[in-house]
């Protein structure tokens, strides 16, 4: 059984900016006019390098990526650097020839969608506004794994050692005999467990440590 687990008070916000990597300066502008006017935040390079030498690790929005720059890097080769890079955010290739074996490449690389031009300007939009979504949920999955991670490393090997037993189902007297402890010893690491993981029933606590071992954050790892 799954639930959903709620999102910690610092969720973040949609970051509504948008890069444009373009060695064309004409269409920089265009584009950057275009989608300024529609209240995003635009931040404009002429090469793939440029944008990979001023971009942080922790970057949001979305990028839109021109896949033919003569002279320098290409839109693929970006897109491979990004990913290489640890920079996440969702990009959206355009191209004036959409070969299959590009649009694959792209694919595989982490592109959220692939525009042929010349493409609509109500294409362009809808194209920037479905990354700037990926971009907002992959942020908050993030937020939660995060905030689900702190918590389970505050959890000791004693205390983890009895919620194993409530994760099997036994009893606290069957916990306590098996660890060679005190029944009280258990209730009270119990206690403490619940307190540190914010949960008042072990049904809740369950639920969030199957979540933890989905995501590979359960067992923690004690040196």
């Amino acid at each position: 059984m799954t639930t959903a687990i709620s999102l910690p008070e610092s969720e973040p916000s949609p970051d509504r900016t948008v890069y444009i990597v373009d060695d064309d300066p004409m269409i920089r502008s265009s584009v950057e006019k275009i989608i300024s006017r529609r209240g995003y935040v635009v931040e404009t390079y002429d090469s793939g390098e440029a944008f990979l030498s001023n971009v942080a690790q922790k970057k949001s929005g979305c990028v839109l990526i021109d896949v033919m720059m003569p002279g320098g890097m290409s839109g693929m080769e970006l897109l491979e650097r990004m990913r290489q890079n640890g920079v996440e955010i969702p990009a959206i290739m355009l191209t004036g020839f959409a070969a299959i074996s590009d649009c694959v490449q792209a694919l595989k690389f982490g592109a959220v969608d692939f525009l042929e031009k010349p493409y609509r300007t109500s294409q362009l939009l809808q194209a920037i506004e479905a990354a700037i979504k990926v971009d907002w949920e992959n942020r908050c999955q993030d937020s939660v794994r995060r905030d689900l991670k702190a918590k389970v490393d505050t959890l000791t090997q004693d205390e983890c050692d009895v919620l194993d037993g409530i994760a099997e189902g036994k009893i606290q007297k069957n916990i306590a005999k098996e660890l060679n402890i005190s029944l009280r010893t258990v209730q009270f690491r119990r206690t403490d467990i619940l307190k540190k993981m914010g949960v008042p029933t072990n049904a809740e606590l369950l639920q969030l440590i199957s979540k933890a071992e989905a995501m590979g954050l359960y067992p923690p790892k004690f040196e």
